[in-house]
């Protein structure tokens, strides 16, 4: 992990990556309705950020914690998009993460 970047710093830099690509996907063909999320472990700071902050669930059946994709509607392209780049961006971090999704 970069050092002297803050938590929040972080999950700023995820969202902008991750609303970046999910503008982009959105101009384009929906791909039909559905869901997205990003999925991180239950363990260092990003985790205590994320539920000091109400921006994800702890994982009922899992260890870890769950960040939803609200934005987009039910766009599934778009919420694919913004969850890889967010994952994808915490993973140039350090912090493992990946995510996933599901058509309606």
């Amino acid at each position: 992990m970069t050092k002297n970047v803050t938590m929040k710093e972080i999950y700023e830099a995820c969202d902008a990556a991750g609303r970046l690509a999910g503008d982009e996907a959105y101009k384009g063909i929906m791909g039909g309705c559905g869901f997205a999320w990003i999925k991180i472990r239950a363990s260092g700071k990003f985790f205590k950020f994320i539920q000091e902050n109400s921006l994800g669930k702890k994982n009922s059946y899992e260890s870890g914690a769950t960040i939803w994709v609200y934005q987009y509607g039910q766009h599934a392209n778009a919420k694919y998009a913004y969850a890889m780049a967010f994952a994808d961006k915490l993973n140039e971090f350090g912090i493992v993460a990946t995510y996933d999704g599901r058509l309606d």
